[in-house]
């Protein structure tokens, strides 16, 4: 858990390398307080595995889910079945943003965490 009180937009923003199988076979999701705000795909039939090849970088809004405590909890999990078996997740670089200025940051393209330095402007947990 981590504190995110006095800020109006946070982001979590982290590095995945994820290989499974396809959704319909295996489940994974990434939550935030309780609330799947991520998951993989599912197709039809199965046919079609999630495979990254890299590290990908990963950038969502949780500033909604923050709790009344003013702290986020993030889970990543994953249900595998007893078919296939792939690496699963492989997390890095996890922070929490909030910029302490908002109209700069809506001004700007350059609020980004691909950047080199993990995008981070607080702590990483």
């Amino acid at each position: 858990d981590r504190m995110v009180g006095g800020y109006e937009r946070v982001r979590l923003q982290y590095r995945r390398w994820l290989t499974v199988e396809d959704g319909f076979y295996d489940h994974s999701r990434l939550q935030v307080n309780g609330t799947v705000i991520w998951e993989q795909p599912s197709t039809p039939g199965g046919g079609t595995h999630f495979i990254d090849t890299d590290w990908v970088m990963h950038d969502e809004y949780v500033d909604d889910l923050v709790d009344e405590d003013d702290t986020v909890s993030v889970a990543w999990t994953l249900e595998s079945d007893w078919g296939l078996e792939f690496g699963g997740w492989n997390i890095d670089d996890v922070c929490l943003v909030a910029p302490a200025d908002l109209g700069a940051w809506y001004a700007s393209d350059d609020f980004d965490a691909g950047d080199g330095d993990n995008g981070c402007s607080t702590a990483p947990f």
